[in-house]
């Protein structure tokens, strides 16, 4: 893994996870760094979460308080060498 550090890590993947926050649950992976668990922006935009840097902290997407949001599309609206 290489972190924002420009460090490179070799560490453990585990997986599936149960990931919850603020009554949101999904399911994902997380690298283990010790005793600490990182988990990446997929799971955070499975979640609805976003990042506020300011108070380094994670709170629930202001637009959708109530509800994680997110977006399916069906094959059939995907361009590309489908059948």
């Amino acid at each position: 893994m290489k972190l924002a550090d420009g460090g490179r890590h070799w560490v453990p993947y585990v997986g599936p996870v149960q990931l919850s926050f603020a009554g949101r649950h999904s399911f994902g992976g997380a690298f283990v760094m010790g005793d600490e668990v990182l988990i990446g922006a997929i799971a955070l935009q499975d979640l609805d979460l976003i990042v506020v840097p300011a108070l380094e902290t994670v709170t629930v997407h202001p637009d959708r308080p109530g509800v994680a949001r997110g977006f399916a599309y069906s094959p059939r609206t995907l361009s590309g060498p489908f059948p």
